[in-house]
């Protein structure tokens, strides 16, 4: 009988209003990637960094850099990617893997279109259900 109870408790839970399944995790998590690849290709700086933590303890790390804090991150694509020189941005092969209710490993591609040559890399993301949605708080591009 109390097992009967527990899982009766159990499935109320997962069945409450609000309640957030694996899928609709993963959903969030490409719709927010996805904003992020409009708002770049958009010329919407401030809606791509949306998408990243607003706190010092963003971490972003590239070739032999590693970045802290999210205004550290904002300054390094102003500088490397000013106003015309920003291209078209677009990401593949995305993998999303849940660790919890409210983290996430995210893997994939990124490549950007300029007119001087494009750059492409892969990346993976820590990224943690955070007060907003979901946000990238470790950023690793390579």
């Amino acid at each position: 009988m109390k097992i009967i109870i527990l899982v009766s408790v159990l499935f109320l839970f997962v069945s409450a209003p609000g309640a957030v399944t694996g899928q609709d995790a993963v959903s969030e998590i490409l719709e927010m990637l996805d904003y992020q690849v409009k708002s770049w290709n958009s010329g919407n700086i401030a809606g791509y960094m949306s998408g990243y933590w607003k706190s010092d303890s963003l971490s972003f790390h590239s070739g032999k850099k590693m970045l802290m804090g999210w205004s550290t991150v904002r300054s390094m694509y102003d500088d490397k990617y000013f106003d015309d020189q920003r291209g078209e941005l677009k990401f593949s092969g995305l993998r999303v893997e849940l660790l919890s209710g409210d983290s996430a490993f995210v893997r994939g591609n990124w490549h950007v279109a300029l007119e001087d040559g494009d750059r492409e890399g892969l990346f993976t993301l820590m990224i943690r259900r955070k007060i907003g949605g979901w946000k990238i708080v470790h950023d690793h591009s390579s």
